[in-house]
């Protein structure tokens, strides 16, 4: 479910790793195919940072922070 990615991404900025440990039972693969629906939905963005090993940060936009909150009223 991309709610759950939603609203892990809520508390700002993440890692790809930090992101999968945080959610349960998410593989790798289901996990960069979600960010990447999120972020061509224009819900979330992905800076790529030209470092060994790769860092990538996963962030939501503004429209994406407004539909986390409602996600996080329901999930509270």
């Amino acid at each position: 479910m991309d709610a759950d990615r939603l609203y892990c991404l809520r508390r700002g900025t993440r890692r790809f790793n930090e992101l999968q440990r945080s959610i349960p039972d998410v593989s790798k693969k289901m996990l960069t195919q979600t960010l990447r629906k999120l972020e061509a939905d224009g819900l979330a963005s992905r800076v790529v940072h030209p470092v060994v090993p790769p860092h990538v940060d996963y962030d939501l936009i503004s429209t994406g922070k407004k539909i986390a909150e409602a996600v996080a009223l329901l999930c509270d």
